[in-house]
């Protein structure tokens, strides 16, 4: 591992030690991010012994980071001296490796070879017969390998040996701490929008997937929202397999989230299973009224003639929720005689005091078209341009639309003149809102001056 890549790593390390300090020794921690990584606190009995002597630590995930490994022996008895990580199935070539110069057979269609192992690539295993012939075998799905020397001397289960001075004797807790990729964490919001009182009722429940090749029993769990910065290259990809789905109705109220440095960490106040290869579901926030106003925009970049509609909301205590929102997908129903599915919509991170914009589609009986009247060239230097938005609403009610105006990277502007005013503009856009009468049609027009 590189120099840079190490200090990157040990950045992510300190920043997570800080969210267990004060855990109790038997309690394991699993911190879970939304970027593949966990930090993982647990701790193991160990027997003092005097000397230097060897200590086999087993049951750690598949696809732990071994270089971030943490000892905390909590005694002068116990003095770390080194470590190996030693696991033949977390990676696909490592029994393959190990069995170099060693005798296996390999079974096929065509039958059996058995020799010894010379080596072996993405396509071929190479193997020497007895009689001194060098077979290149066809790696295959449907072949069998017999490692016939190898024989039980394997590490099924990953292992830390770890080599340490002891002195005296008795039963020491050694604390653990490490990074494990093949964990991850998502955010499922359900919205069900009443129309007539214009107010969502917004829950949330959490996805947290554990490929990392180990199960956590009774864990106290812990779920960090932001974006960490990761070292880049040599990361290892988690083998994916087939999910199972475990639905645990633990609670969570809003506004427990705790600051952590520049980020956000959500306490699960009940221990937790998170069993292997599953995905388990958790209630996080239960159903809470959002005040939202639904709003028409029209933006020719994303529809050239739709009109998308959103519900827009604020993230406080007097219009709901008033806890940070992690990023996550939000289903929408609508509720009346029935409630149905009306859309979805990705929910960015939301912090408390921040607008909160639930876009639920396109509108059915509202369209808009847009063209440029006039574009001439003034100099090198600039050009003016007039736009015409045709608004048409089909609506057996009156309705006012914002219209969207991007513009473009590099450019500065001016608005020389416009049928409407302008409603709010910053460097790389402006907007309009335009009232638009019950089965009618309102045109804007406005005439902008770029330069650069």
């Amino acid at each position: 591992m590189r120099g840079h890549d190490m200090k990157q790593l040990f950045g992510i390390v300190v920043l997570l030690f800080s969210l267990v300090n004060n855990t109790p020794a038997d309690e394991p921690v699993v911190t879970v991010t939304n970027q593949n990584l966990a930090y993982v606190r647990e701790s193991r009995t160990v027997e003092l012994k005097s000397g230097i002597s060897e200590y086999q630590l087993s049951g750690f995930p598949a696809l732990m980071d071994p270089a971030s490994c943490q000892f905390n022996p909590g005694t002068d008895a116990f003095r770390l001296i080194d470590y190996v990580f030693d696991s033949d199935f977390s990676e696909p070539d490592r029994l393959l490796q190990r069995a170099v110069n060693s005798t296996l057979s390999v079974f096929s269609d065509q039958g059996q070879v058995r020799g010894k192992l010379v080596a072996f690539d993405g396509g071929y295993l190479y193997l020497e017969t007895s009689d001194g012939t060098l077979n290149a075998i066809p790696r295959s799905v449907q072949n069998r390998i017999a490692f016939d020397e190898l024989g039980k001397n394997y590490t099924g289960v990953p292992t830390l040996r770890v080599k340490a001075a002891g002195a005296g004797s008795g039963d020491t807790n050694l604390r653990i701490s490490y990074l494990t990729e093949g964990m991850d964490w998502t955010a499922y919001y359900t919205a069900l929008y009443d129309e007539v009182s214009s107010t969502v009722d917004l829950s949330a429940r959490i996805s947290v997937d554990n490929h990392a090749g180990k199960s956590f029993h009774q864990a106290r769990l812990r779920l960090l929202s932001g974006s960490l910065h990761k070292a880049g290259g040599g990361g290892r990809t988690p083998r994916l397999q087939k999910s199972k789905e475990s639905v645990m109705g633990f609670l969570t109220a809003p506004g427990e989230a705790k600051d952590l440095s520049e980020f956000k960490v959500f306490d699960i106040p009940q221990p937790v299973d998170l069993p292997d290869q599953q995905t388990s579901l958790i209630t996080f926030i239960k159903p809470g009224k959002l005040k939202v106003a639904k709003q028409f925009i029209y933006d020719y970049q994303i529809d050239p003639d739709g009109v998308s509609v959103s519900l827009i909301g604020k993230n406080d205590k007097s219009s709901g929720p008033g806890t940070p929102l992690p990023e996550g997908v939000v289903n929408i129903y609508i509720t009346g005689d029935q409630t149905e599915y009306i859309g979805a919509d990705n929910l960015p991170r939301i912090p408390v005091g921040e607008k909160i914009t639930i876009r639920i589609g396109q509108t059915y009986d509202v369209r808009a078209e847009r063209k440029i009247l006039e574009q001439k060239k003034l100099s090198d230097r600039s050009e003016q341009m007039t736009v015409q938005v045709e608004l048409r609403n089909h609506k057996e009610e009156s309705i006012e639309i914002v219209v969207n105006e991007p513009v473009p990277y590099y450019r500065s502007y001016e608005i020389v003149r416009s049928s409407h005013p302008v409603a709010e503009h910053n460097a790389r856009s402006f907007s309009f809102k335009i009232p638009v009468s019950a089965n009618k049609t309102e045109t804007l027009t406005y005439t902008i001056l770029y330069s650069w």
